[in-house]
């Protein structure tokens, strides 16, 4: 059974979502996609989604990715949770936040996403949603501290 989206937000509000988001590096850039949708419409973000019922954490990046950009991707290694009820303004969240190595565009963007892009990371755009700046600089640092280990 699928909800509607009015009763798919009456349960975020009263029930934390599970949701996934993957940074995607490739040839020193960062995949990020434009929101079409609010909320954040017009900023970019980088690919994520809830967790579908019948799915690992680990599926719902995997797939999210794959419907928000059209790539195939791989997970490396995980970046690290990220919660609390003002991540998201439609409700408390929680999400797991994965290292994506990129294999290839093999699809087409979904309706949510207006624009799919890499960016080099020292050229980031200024409108970046939700809190994902935070999560891209924690996955910097992380890349950062594995390069001098």
């Amino acid at each position: 059974m699928r909800l509607s989206d009015k009763d798919f937000a009456k349960l975020w509000k009263i029930k934390p979502m599970a949701s996934s988001d993957s940074v995607v590096i490739h040839n020193g850039k960062i995949l990020l996609i434009k929101r079409a949708t609010e909320p954040f419409k017009g900023f970019w973000t980088l690919p994520g989604g809830i967790m579908d019922s019948g799915e690992t954490i680990e599926q719902t990046a995997i797939r999210e990715v794959l419907e928000e950009t059209g790539a195939k991707v791989k997970i490396e290694k995980m970046i690290g949770v990220y919660s609390g009820p003002k991540r998201d303004p439609r409700g408390t969240s929680l999400s797991v936040v994965f290292l994506m190595k990129f294999i290839r565009f093999s699809g087409v963007a979904d309706k949510e996403v207006s624009e799919v892009k890499f960016f080099p990371i020292n050229k980031l755009p200024a409108r970046i949603g939700f809190d994902h700046k935070t999560i891209i600089n924690d996955a910097l640092k992380l890349l950062r501290k594995d390069k001098c280990n």
